[in-house]
């Protein structure tokens, strides 16, 4: 067997031993792990220094990634324990006397014996499991997502606990004796506390604190608020990871109504130094946003349009914090991500040109493929489904790429010879729309007709969706999937740019609409957009009638749609 470092052996007997990173030193309280295997046996031996080996290598590189409060920060909380633990003891003081069952000389010694065992425990350093994990709690970051806090955390943490446990035990016996000379506090901790209320009874709301509600309590209030709209899934991740950048820099105990303009600055500065997707590549699933903006190294950075949708994100709880009347101005409403406005002024996607439209219907996945999975190799088959329609109904429709993938076969109607696009959402099915105004009917253009589009929404089964090939995301949005693969789609048959995605054909749409000198009020009703003008909410809906006869005077010169119309090839098949 080779062998295997950090095994020594001493007397017959081996022994395991490590050197500490000297960067982790100061945290772990100690510069080498010294440990008896008890045992001469040398296969044993090296089995168990290897197992030794790979856990400390890992709890080394997940501490060096633990956040690290201060110890001030540590000892606010253990003041916070300690109060709530006294205030409790208040409840004692005035219940036990008055009941017969009680025998108040006993109480005081079992509380004499108690301050004793836990001054034991200080001296050494022990701490029973509860008050570990109670420290943790303490120490945790957020609710719904806490990082793991850093070891010497955790063991100051513990100590604060024991020395309030102390202090609260002996303010107790003292109350019960009648001693309230020695009621005060005498650890410097936690000097000039008193109690400050009864706690309240089962099922009553606690009274509220001089400064409000604390950051954390408003986040999990927000969470639980928009919980009840319903939202999706992505979107919820989003604001979670938002609060959690908060609860870095500004801390889950500050009072809301305390947060200021430089909070605010400070996030947004901290969404600017982190590098792209730090909390989901593997292994660094507990990294904290600060531990990776210092490992930066590359300077890679979130894009503009990340940074600004993430800031968005936490002053949007602020913002609402604001209209519930939880505070009375919402901080930093005009802080933004520096170089956002020209960003969004020279970055907006633009249409494909002619000759993107003219290559991407005359590639492979439109003409002819080699099989179902090689869409990009020239070939005899021809595998009409999402793939093959989906660009199409977003050429000829203006829907949106989440629109289209969540199409079902019930949102295909036809009404007096009219077939359309039934756009609605749907809470039983699942279905998601950007806005309300998004709620429409889109006349089916006459070339998705004549290119056999009714054929393909037939063969979908009842009551599903009519692209059941392009599933959804794990994040829930309908698109993410058919996003990444257009992308690649398109980078293989050298249409994409910066400047061109999915999106684009929304553009081409639009364009169109305009080149066909269709009217505003009709196009912004077929692309979904609310009409913002004066006479905008009078009369009724447009009739299908006249969007159709609109939509069906929209052309793009770069398609050749007779390539597209369904005919066998040979040695080949439509699907």
């Amino acid at each position: 067997m080779p062998f295997v470092p950090r095994l020594v052996r001493r007397n017959g007997a081996y022994c395991f031993r490590m050197a500490v990173p000297k960067h982790l030193v100061a945290r772990v309280g100690r510069c080498e792990i010294k440990l008896m295997l008890k045992t001469s046996d040398t296969v044993t031996a090296k089995m168990q220094a290897r197992l030794l080996s790979n856990a400390l290598d890992k709890l080394f590189a997940a501490v060096t990634m633990m956040p690290d409060l201060t110890t001030d920060e540590i000892n606010e909380r253990i003041r916070g324990y300690f109060q709530t633990a006294l205030n409790r003891s208040m409840e004692h003081a005035q219940l036990l006397p008055g009941d017969p069952m009680v025998d108040l000389d006993e109480e005081v010694d079992f509380l004499r014996k108690q301050v004793e065992d836990l001054r034991r425990r200080l001296v050494r350093q022990t701490f029973s499991t509860v008050v570990v994990e109670t420290a943790k709690e303490l120490l945790a970051q957020s609710p719904s997502d806490p990082s793991p806090p850093a070891l010497e955390s955790v063991q100051i943490a513990c100590s604060g606990i024991l020395r309030a446990d102390i202090e609260n035990a002996r303010i107790l016996g003292a109350k019960l004796q009648g001693r309230y000379d020695e009621t005060a506090p005498t650890d410097p901790l936690f000097a000039g506390m008193t109690t400050a209320s009864l706690p309240p009874l089962p099922g009553e709301a606690a009274a509220p604190t001089p400064n409000g509600i604390t950051f954390k309590e408003l986040s999990e209030r927000y969470l639980a608020f928009k919980a009840k709209e319903g939202w999706a899934k992505k979107t919820e991740m989003d604001a979670r990871r938002a609060i959690g950048l908060g609860f870095e820099v500004i801390g889950p105990a500050k009072p809301v109504k305390q947060i200021t303009a430089a909070d605010v600055q400070a996030v947004r500065d901290l969404i600017g130094a982190v590098p792209p997707n730090f909390g989901k590549l593997k292994g660094n699933e507990t990294l904290t946003a600060k531990a990776a903006a210092e490992g930066n190294k590359k300077g890679e950075f979130l894009s503009l349009q990340t940074q600004e949708k993430t800031l968005r994100f936490f002053k949007t709880v602020l913002r609402w914090a604001c209209d519930e009347g939880i505070i009375d101005k919402l901080p930093g409403e005009k802080v933004k991500v520096p170089g956002i406005k020209k960003l969004k002024a020279i970055e907006n996607r633009h249409p494909y040109s002619k000759d993107q439209l003219t290559r991407i219907f005359a590639s492979p996945a439109f003409t002819g493929h080699k099989s179902e999975g090689r869409r990009v190799e020239k070939g005899t088959m021809l595998v009409r489904d999402g793939k093959f329609w989906i660009p199409l109904v977003a050429l000829y429709s203006g829907l949106r790429a989440g629109e289209i993938v969540q199409l079902l076969k019930a949102d295909i109607r036809e009404d007096e010879g009219i077939w359309y696009f039934d756009i609605t959402k749907s809470d039983d099915d699942g279905k998601k729309l950007k806005t309300q105004s998004s709620v429409r009917k889109v006349p089916i253009h006459a070339a998705l007709l004549s290119i056999g589009f009714l054929d393909h929404v037939k063969k979908a089964k009842d009551g599903g969706r009519i692209f059941a090939d392009i599933p959804f995301g794990n994040d829930g949005y309908p698109s993410h999937n058919w996003s990444k693969w257009w992308g690649r789609y398109t980078a293989l048959i050298n249409v994409a740019t910066p400047k061109t995605a999915f999106h684009s054909f929304r553009h081409n749409f639009k364009d169109a609409l305009q080149n066909a000198k269709v009217p505003e009020y009709v196009s912004r009703a077929l692309m979904g957009h609310a009409d913002e003008s004066v006479h905008g909410s009078y009369g009724s809906a447009l009739t299908l009638q006249l969007m159709k006869s609109e939509i069906d005077l929209i052309a793009f010169p770069g398609v050749d749609l007779l390539q597209l119309i369904a005919k066998p090839k040979k040695g080949g098949s439509h699907v």
